[in-house]
């Protein structure tokens, strides 16, 4: 994790002084030097929009040549909308697909769906055969696994997610002469840092999905691996390099004989490139600890109490002073807003900014910004070595009925 330059605190303390309450900035500039640099022979990035689905986040991706993967009516317009990537390269994901959504998308141009049930196999051959648009689909796989360790979206657990290899084998293929199933999907860990780790649950996602295609009597012209790659959230944690996991993807496409290799890239894409500033509303110790209370908490940033897992922080400020543990806890009346327990510089104040890093995906939109009718974040972007309000702060008043 990459300190911020002088240049870049300059134009957050200049983003501060001007909005006044808390906000999320994203430096574009970086993120696009960042995206062009992930590129890999046979490899197909998309953009997956839950991360962060700013429309200037989206501009910037969709000049970066990613396409996009959309797990949601509000998602298809707002890529449709703002990113400038043609509708053949936006694929449809989510496990609760409607018509209206799958229509909509097919009237648009989409052609390419994740197949998450049989029910949503049998929507795409109504729709395909009714609208005469062709489809392709990949079948979404969920796998039975040994490594138990948490994830959010499920890991070994039973999750929503796509179907056992066995019932997608029970289909009736022959039913189903609209839907051309390319591959298959599975996608059941989020936040890995270590490649060695991705190494062994795509080698085994490999071996499974080729076992369904040949059952089926298909070829797997596509594996779709989904995201899963991490950024580090602590000073001392390794970075995933692009070069390791280039590295895995040919070695893999080769063994296995895959054609084509997607990743849906969310996290690793633009999690590096967001910052979220709030101030500190006040101080004080309860039975010998530290704690400041912020303007800004889960109702922004949730991910502190959604996976217990902090985003890292530093003051605005620079400070010279001794830094000492302070816990940190947001503005609602829950204890549930709780931002962690971190190091700061003891001369702390009331007024001061704290620097909340990785925040460029599932950030704002991954909150609870409702709650207590605080007001929402405001959101900047840096471009061009300037900053520009996307959306000022907006009041409870605004939204509330």
């Amino acid at each position: 994790m990459k300190a911020l330059t002088a240049h870049h605190l300059t134009l957050l303390q200049e983003a501060a002084d001007r909005v006044r309450k808390p906000f999320f900035a994203y430096d574009l500039d970086g993120l696009r030097s960042h995206a062009m640099t992930l590129r890999s022979e046979g490899v197909r990035l998309w953009y997956a929009c839950k991360a962060n689905p700013l429309s200037a986040i989206l501009r910037t991706m969709g000049a970066c040549s990613f396409s996009a993967d959309a797990a949601s009516l509000g998602e298809l317009r707002q890529i449709l909308r703002y990113s400038g990537i043609a509708p053949k390269n936006i694929l449809l994901t989510g496990p609760a697909k409607d018509e209206a959504f799958v229509t909509e998308a097919l009237n648009a141009g989409v052609c390419t769906i994740i197949v998450e049930s049989v029910h949503q196999l049998e929507m795409l051959q109504q729709l395909a055969s009714t609208t005469h648009k062709p489809i392709q689909v990949l079948l979404r796989l969920q796998l039975d696994w040994d490594e138990k360790s948490a994830s959010v979206l499920g890991g070994s657990a039973i999750t929503p997610f796509g179907l056992p290899p066995e019932v997608w084998q029970s289909v009736s293929w022959k039913s189903f002469p609209h839907c051309n199933v390319l591959g298959c999907h599975v996608f059941q860990w989020s936040n890995i840092g270590d490649i060695e780790k991705l190494n062994f649950f795509w080698h085994r996602i490999a071996v499974e999905s080729k076992r369904l295609m040949q059952h089926i009597g298909k070829p797997l012209e596509v594996l779709d691996l989904g995201g899963g790659l991490g950024v580090p959230y602590h000073a001392d944690a390794r970075e995933l390099r692009w070069i390791e996991v280039d590295d895995a993807l040919q070695k893999i496409r080769k063994q296995y004989e895959i054609p084509s290799i997607w990743l849906e890239l969310g996290r690793y894409a633009v999690g590096g490139f967001g910052n979220y500033l709030t101030r500190v509303m006040d101080r004080k110790q309860v039975r010998g600890t530290e704690l400041l209370i912020l303007e800004g908490g889960v109702n922004h940033i949730a991910r502190p109490a959604l996976t217990h897992a902090s985003f890292p922080v530093h003051t605005l400020k620079p400070s010279s002073a001794k830094t000492q543990s302070f816990k940190l806890h947001g503005p609602l009346c829950t204890a549930l807003d709780d931002l962690g327990l971190h190091d700061l510089p003891e001369d702390i104040q009331r007024g001061d900014w704290l620097v909340f890093r990785q925040c460029g995906a599932y950030g704002f939109t991954e909150s609870m910004p409702y709650f207590l009718c605080h007001d929402i974040p405001a959101e900047i972007i840096i471009e061009n070595n300037q900053y520009a309000v996307v959306r000022e702060s907006v009041p409870a008043e605004n939204w509330l009925k």
